[in-house]
């Protein structure tokens, strides 16, 4: 349960680790292997933009660029299912078109 009395930055962190729990429970019940790290920037997927730019709460929770790049790279290769995001390689199956 979310402690309403927590600063947002560790409400946020609850909440995208939950949502990276869940993700890797997923990936591993269908047999994928794959770094956490991966779990970790999947579950920042729909939390990193705002219209067509980067959300500011994403630059402000995570204040490495290096890192930030990373992420987003790796939301959309598995986002198009496709390579050319940096060194970023899809890990799942697309499930639709």
């Amino acid at each position: 349960m979310l402690n309403q009395e927590e600063p947002d930055n560790a409400r946020v962190d609850v909440f995208r680790n939950w949502i990276k729990n869940a993700i890797k429970a997923y990936g591993e019940s269908k047999g994928y292997v794959i770094d956490d790290f991966v779990y970790e920037a999947l579950a920042w997927g729909g939390l990193t933009e705002k219209g067509d730019l980067v959300h500011p709460k994403f630059i402000e929770y995570v204040p490495n660029a290096n890192t930030r790049s990373q992420i987003l790279n790796i939301l959309n290769a598995e986002r198009y299912n496709q390579m050319g995001f940096g060194i970023a390689v899809p890990k799942g199956q697309q499930a639709c078109n």
